[in-house]
């Protein structure tokens, strides 16, 4: 995809391996007998269908030295993570990681083959995050979570065996706009602690109107426009709450940012929304790249058992990670 925003015409061809990956995801939901949801949905059942549906994708991950559930202080309790170690000796740098899944779905579960490929191929510690969901809580609750690990992480990575001068984020979807969000909130505070981010396929504007969103909205490559508008329902607390930058990055003052890494599906309602943050960090003079992967849809992180861009883009943001944190 060339850097324009999507233009008009025919679609830009399926990737063959993508092609079968939404083959293999439409046969595990007719196996579970999960037919089309009927409205108004219930945020259980959409959580529970998807991490029913996840199951098989995060099989047969790569082995690692070690994989230890803990958990770390939030505002309003304990918060769950997932450390995943590579190497059994010494204080790695970190990755912690926020998963997609709209604020409403996804767990340490759902995302577990994404961040142990992650692990596996950066040679760093990952920090996944079960950060609090909606709509049991609303915008700013889960974000408050993802800053209260990064800052427990700064303090306290040293007892985790974590090298807290080497410290990134990284998040896909709902998650990469928590990535950006705690970023931008712990630059305001002062000092923040992360060095590097790499940001895949998120909502950066919830009021954008954008050719892509236009183009693939109608939900044949799977996200769809009614569902966007669901999750955010169920993540803010009003409209107000879409012109909050760090909600929508896009409306934010994105100077003083470490460097940020764009990653983008082309067949995706959010394509655009990635090809714009990344012009407007670039002019904002914060470091980093975009790749827009071709023939890819919204979630295709989690298609590594099937989807060799997949793999590319983890070992893509392996490498940026591990070149801004040298």
């Amino acid at each position: 995809m060339s850097d324009a925003l999507t233009e008009f015409g025919d679609d830009p061809p399926l990737d063959p391996e993508m092609a079968d990956a939404i083959r293999r995801a439409e046969e595990i939901a007719s196996e579970l007998g999960h037919g089309p949801l009927k409205e108004p949905w219930d945020p259980l059942v959409v959580r529970s269908r998807y991490a029913a549906e996840r199951r098989w994708w995060n099989e047969d991950p790569p082995p690692l030295a070690e994989i230890r559930d803990a958990t770390v202080p939030g505002p309003w309790g304990d918060i769950p993570v997932r450390l995943f170690r590579p190497d059994g000796t010494g204080d790695l740098p970190v990755i912690v990681y926020f998963h997609g899944g709209g604020w409403v779905v996804g767990d340490l579960d759902t995302h577990f083959r994404a961040t142990s490929c992650l692990a596996a191929a950066s040679g760093m510690a990952v920090l996944a995050v079960d950060y609090r969901m909606a709509p049991e809580v609303k915008y700013p609750a889960p974000l408050d979570d993802c800053v209260a690990v990064v800052r427990h992480v700064a303090d306290n990575g040293a007892s985790m065996g974590l090298d807290p001068g080497r410290l990134a984020v990284m998040g896909d979807s709902a998650g990469a706009s928590l990535s950006i969000g705690t970023s931008l909130f712990l630059r305001d505070a002062g000092g923040s602690p992360v060095r590097s981010q790499v940001l895949v396929y998120g909502s950066y504007d919830k009021l954008a109107d954008t050719p892509s969103r236009r183009r693939y909205g109608d939900g044949r490559y799977g996200l769809a426009a009614d569902e966007m508008k669901w999750y955010g329902a169920q993540y803010l607390r009003d409209q107000h709450d879409a012109t909050d930058p760090l909600v929508s990055a896009l409306l934010a003052n994105l100077a003083g940012l470490p460097p940020s890494h764009v990653y983008a599906a082309e067949l995706d309602p959010l394509v655009d929304e990635s090809v714009l943050l990344d012009k407007a960090l670039r002019a904002a003079g914060v470091p980093g790249d975009c790749h827009v992967y071709p023939g890819t849809v919204h979630g295709f992180i989690n298609a590594t058992r099937v989807v060799k861009a997949a793999r590319d883009m983890i070992d893509r943001a392996a490498a940026a990670i591990r070149q801004d944190l040298t």
